[in-house]
């Protein structure tokens, strides 16, 4: 199955990197994969996934995909709501200056350890 992958994986590099000997052609099959997928990194997921030929590395680009794709579902309806908590937050920031310092402590240090000594 690893085999299969990775010469399907060089097969398709070797297809695009022909087609787009041709700036033009290039940019437009970048342009192309980018809005089909709506992330620059699961582009890069998926291609470095197809090269390794490694199963493993296929079921994670994919399952990355199908993440990103599961959040534009449920927040593309919702939308108002992290442009209204964003521009709340926005204001509190701007009138107590400890509030940014206490959001970053809050949720980059406090919050992550709090979980990791939860779970263990």
């Amino acid at each position: 199955m690893g085999d299969s992958l990775k010469a399907f994986g060089k097969d398709l590099s070797e297809t695009l990197i022909r087609g787009a000997a041709n700036p033009v052609i290039g940019l437009f099959i970048g342009v192309l994969a980018t809005s089909l997928i709506q992330s620059s990194s699961s582009t890069t997921s998926i291609v470095v996934g197809l090269v390794a030929g490694s199963l493993d590395a296929v079921v994670i680009a994919f399952s990355h995909l199908l993440f990103n794709i599961t959040g534009i579902i449920i927040w593309w309806p919702l939308k108002f709501i992290p442009i209204t908590m964003a521009e709340k937050f926005s204001d509190y920031a701007t009138r107590y200056k400890l509030v940014p310092i206490a959001y970053v402590l809050l949720i980059f240090f406090i919050l992550p350890l709090a979980i990791i000594y939860f779970t263990n």
